[in-house]
This record gives C-alpha cells, structure tokens and sequence, in this order.
C-alpha cells in the first residue's frame, strides 16, 4: 500500500478566471480537458466535468445575476494521485446549499417534473450515488464576499 504522500502526489493543477458570461462555459469546457489523464478514470472526469459546467452555470444565472458581466469567477483544479479537487469561487449573495438540495427531492417526487433545480438534482445524485464529496462554503467575513463550491472525488 503507498504511503500518504505518494498518494496524495499533485499530478496537475490550473487555475482560470473567466467573467460572469455564459459564453466562458464553453471556455472552460475545453480547459477542463487537461484533466483527461491517468489515475483519474475517464467515468470520473465526465462526472467532474458535469458537476463543473453545471456549477459555473449555476454561479453565471444565479449568483451573479445581479452581478456586473465584469464581475470574476476563479476556478481551480487540482488533480493528485488518488483524488481530483474543482474549487469555484463567486461573488454573490451566500445561500443555504444544503438546504436546496434537501428542498429538490421533497418538492419534486418525479425527476421528469422538475423544470428548475436540475444543479441541484445533479449535485445531490453526485453526492449519494457516486462518493463526490460536495461543500459550498460562505465566508465567515461577509466583507470578503467570495463563497466556494468545493467538489471533491477520491479514487483508488
């Protein structure tokens, strides 16, 4: 069995920040590409890559909406040895994450019924059905006014 740090080696790590534009989904997309690499499974970065447009999506429409077009998203990846990390920082408004994703099974008992919420849908399936580990994190300071969608997977 490897030792903690061989397993926990940074094979690559990028960062881009991109304005509040839902023309930068594309964008990101394509610099997302470089994460299709060994360890991480193929079936592993599709999901990482839905769970990345669906949250950048989510920032542009929702979090930013009140939000000058000039206003940055930073994203960060981080892909080690056993484990790919996505980090989506916005400027907007805090909300209860946690409270959404509860919200989404008890309003709507049929998938095909939701016209809204498909994010939080897909987060959620993320987190029960494949082992995703998913945080939105507000800031302790409200003054600092960036919040963090954390999206984690660790692989063997």
């Amino acid at each position: 069995m490897p030792d903690f740090e061989e397993r926990q080696q940074l094979i690559r790590e990028a960062h881009v920040q991109v304005k509040t534009d839902l023309d930068e989904v594309d964008r990101v997309m394509q610099w997302f590409e470089q994460f299709n690499q060994s360890p991480l499974p193929y079936e592993l970065w599709m999901q990482g890559k839905l769970a990345l447009m669906e949250g950048l999506t989510n920032v542009i429409r929702h979090a930013h909406k009140p939000l000058p077009p000039s206003t940055p998203i930073d994203l960060t990846v981080k892909l080690f040895s056993n484990q790919l990390e996505i980090s989506i920082w916005d400027e907007g408004s805090p909300f209860d994450f946690e409270a959404l994703l509860e919200s989404v099974d008890r309003q709507f008992s049929h998938p095909l019924e939701r016209e809204a919420h498909w994010g939080g849908v897909l987060m959620r399936k993320l987190r029960e059905k494949h082992c995703w580990t998913i945080h939105y994190r507000c800031p302790a300071n409200p003054a600092t006014h960036r919040n963090c969608l954390f999206i984690q997977r660790v692989f063997s």
